[in-house]
């Protein structure tokens, strides 16, 4: 995972939906990725049972940041 900047967050031992991973990547496009995850499920494809994704647009309203300041702040509180 190291080799791919695009992924800021993976992890196993999920509970909800029926899945037990997640994993967190941005992308400069669409096309980029589909051409990501075209890959992920080439190398991971024998290891993935059921899989989905969702799409978030940053060019969107968004309405609070992704960011861990907030936790940092509370802490200091």
């Amino acid at each position: 995972m190291e080799s791919k900047p695009n992924i800021i967050f993976a992890g196993g031992g999920a509970q909800g939906m029926g899945k037990n991973g997640v994993m967190i990547s941005l992308h400069e496009s669409y096309s980029d990725f589909s051409n990501f995850f075209t890959n992920h499920m080439i190398f991971w494809g024998d290891t993935i049972q059921d899989h989905f994704s969702i799409l978030v647009s940053l060019k969107e309203r968004i309405v609070k940041p992704f960011s861990l300041k907030y936790l940092a702040e509370k802490e200091k509180k």
